[in-house]
């Protein structure tokens, strides 16, 4: 039996908002759970009502907007996989991305 390898959680973010790319990037937006410095490229669990719907790599944060400006909690990370925006449910606050190093 393999031993499990134990993760170190990174950070958390509460999806509110996704876009998706002509390339097919992934763009994800919302507000960390805890205030993190940066945010580096890392594996990640897209995590919908809790239960593991897919797990991507993220490439690292993106320069926050205009929202990221009044609010340090605010951050947006991208992915090369293609994700399709209508299958998540992050209008409703049912997505979370946690990022782990391993």
């Amino acid at each position: 039996m393999f031993a499990q390898q134990k993760k170190e959680k990174l950070f958390e973010l509460q999806v509110t908002n996704v876009f998706n790319f002509k390339d097919g990037r992934t763009l994800f937006s919302g507000e960390l759970k805890e205030n993190v410095k940066h945010l580096t490229a890392c594996k990640a669990e897209l995590r919908i009502d809790d239960i593991v719907f897919k797990i991507i790599y993220i490439e690292g944060s993106w320069m926050p907007g205009k929202e990221g400006l009044d609010n340090p909690l605010f951050r947006t990370v991208s992915t090369v996989e293609t994700i399709n925006k209508s299958e998540l449910p992050y209008k409703d606050g049912r997505v979370v991305l946690i990022g782990y190093k391993e």
